[in-house]
């Protein structure tokens, strides 16, 4: 009790100096707690429960105003409420069931504080977030079938308490995960989904027995037993159960898959302007993770690239499978071009090409011109380098490309005009990023942008060739792209060879 206490405390610090910042940034004098700033806080916490409330009324009342959705239709629930679950869980078996920051890794979690007495928090803070979603979500499921006035309050109540369930159970299943002191087997994740398919190929109404209770009052049907009793009583034993397997969690375990997020939580207000810089250090957390495999074969340039791409590819599977969503997505770019009925589609795949954020030619040379250390040892220059980097992905992107317009026409004939113009695709892709890299490079501030540039020229080059009808056009943007880089490259060249010579005069 006494290690509850302790960290019941610990959090209500945290709490409050969360709490202060954000009055802080909302223009609150928080130096001087007098009465004037209880107000304006009482005034703050009125004004967000008040627009919390009117838009999720007006949300309902809109999404309740929709006519096509028939009430014989709510046995689509349950089917999708357990294909929620068993994701929950398999997302559980995979992970950890908590995750600390800073200042609890280092300091908490080697003291001899009770284990249950840290996962408690975090617990409970997952209930209540599970609870408010799914509450929310039950209500607008509700409003769905027109049963607004009639059921709201019960089917969120419903809702919220499958939620909690659902998250409790979850909970369980990953702190079981982490009890012994071997290393967490990372298959485990698999042992829901299989266990689902074997339950839904045995009895599909087992498969739906918990679920069930959850929209039982939409069917009108009297039950012995209330719905609330049971959704009730699979949320208590998922407590007891909580209670009883989180007194067991091997820390080491937690501290290992805590040091990325502990890493992430200290970026504090720098962590949503800098999406790149999160994703390079979850990308270094799983290089950590992994054992070397492979070694880079001592082969003589220009070969030493097939070696270079051959190690990358295998200790990062997640990079060959970019190379095949860019082929993919230039190939869906050719359909575009060659279709008769386009419209304004292009501008949705532009919005997909933006949001594309692994896809890059370039990784082998971004990989090289971001370290500082390994650029002063080139034996090529920048533009050499950058050709005997990308010579490879660019085949690669090409023959997927090819290959998959064989596989799948779509009524794009294998003709020449077709194959120059996927050609001058995956050009356009690729000397955008590296126009935009070379160009940023010399100011150390790395590939920051390239997808900007590569919308960009994707955008002019479907632009000109869709709307403008002007294929010859957009081939010359390709063109005109190849001709900056060189002449960039070639610039960087003699300033490089400039600065040298005044060094050595």
């Amino acid at each position: 009790m006494h290690d509850l206490l302790l960290i019941a405390r610990i959090r209500l610090r945290q709490g409050n100096s969360q709490i202060l910042y954000a009055l802080r940034v909302l223009g609150v004098d928080t130096s001087k707690a007098d009465w004037v700033m209880y107000t304006y806080l009482v005034y703050l916490v009125g004004i967000f429960t008040g627009w919390t409330a009117v838009s999720w009324a007006g949300v309902l009342n809109v999404v309740g105003s929709n006519s096509w959705m028939r009430p014989s239709w709510i046995i689509i629930v349950p089917p999708l409420l357990t294909l929620f679950a068993v994701i929950s869980w398999a997302r559980a078996l995979g992970t950890v069931p908590f995750k600390l920051a800073h200042g609890d890794l280092e300091l908490l979690a080697p003291s001899p504080l009770s284990r249950r007495a840290l996962a408690v928090s975090p617990w409970i803070a997952q209930q209540l977030r599970a609870a408010v979603i799914q509450g929310f979500l039950g209500s607008f499921i509700v409003a769905f079938f027109h049963s607004v006035r009639s059921h709201l309050w019960i089917e969120v109540e419903l809702f919220a308490l499958w939620g909690m369930g659902v998250s409790g159970w979850g909970f369980v299943w990953s702190s079981l995960r982490v009890i012994s002191r071997r290393k967490p087997l990372h298959w485990l994740w698999l042992l829901p989904l299989f266990s689902a398919i074997a339950l839904g190929a045995w009895s599909y109404s087992a498969l739906l027995w918990p679920v069930h209770w959850v929209v039982l009052p939409l069917t009108h049907s009297q039950p012995a037993l209330r719905s609330q009793e049971i959704l009730g009583l699979m949320v208590v034993f998922a407590w007891v159960a909580s209670l009883a397997v989180s007194g067991k969690i091997h820390l080491i375990s937690i501290q290992e898959a805590s040091e990325p997020y502990a890493d992430m939580r200290a970026l504090g207000t720098v962590y949503a302007p800098n999406p790149q810089l999160v994703r390079d250090m979850v990308q270094a957390a799983r290089l950590r993770g992994r054992r070397a495999r492979g070694t880079l074969p001592t082969w003589r340039p220009p070969y030493a690239e097939c070696g270079r791409l051959y190690v990358v590819l295998l200790r990062s599977p997640g990079q060959a499978l970019a190379l095949v969503e860019i082929a993919l997505l230039i190939r869906s770019a050719l359909l575009l071009i060659f279709s008769s009925h386009t419209g304004i589609v292009w501008l949705f795949w532009l919005v997909a090409c933006y949001r594309f954020q692994r896809g890059s030619t370039t990784f082998l040379w971004q990989r090289d011109s971001n370290n500082a250390f390994i650029r002063q040892f080139w034996p090529d220059t920048l533009l050499e380098r950058m050709l005997w980097s990308s010579i490879l992905p660019l085949a690669i992107v090409s023959g997927l490309s090819l290959l998959l317009w064989w596989l799948l026409p779509l009524g794009v004939p294998l003709t020449v005009k077709p194959a120059l113009t996927l050609l001058a695709l995956v050009v356009a892709w690729h000397f955008a990023e590296s126009f935009e890299l070379m160009r940023k490079l010399p100011a150390g501030s790395g590939a920051v942008g390239t997808r900007e540039a590569r919308t960009m020229a994707m955008g002019l080059f479907l632009f000109t060739a869709i709307v403008l009808h002007r294929l010859v056009m957009a081939w010359a943007i390709a063109a005109i792209l190849v001709f900056i880089v060189f002449r960039q490259g070639v610039g960087e060249h003699h300033r490089d060879t400039s600065s040298v010579r005044i060094f050595h005069d």
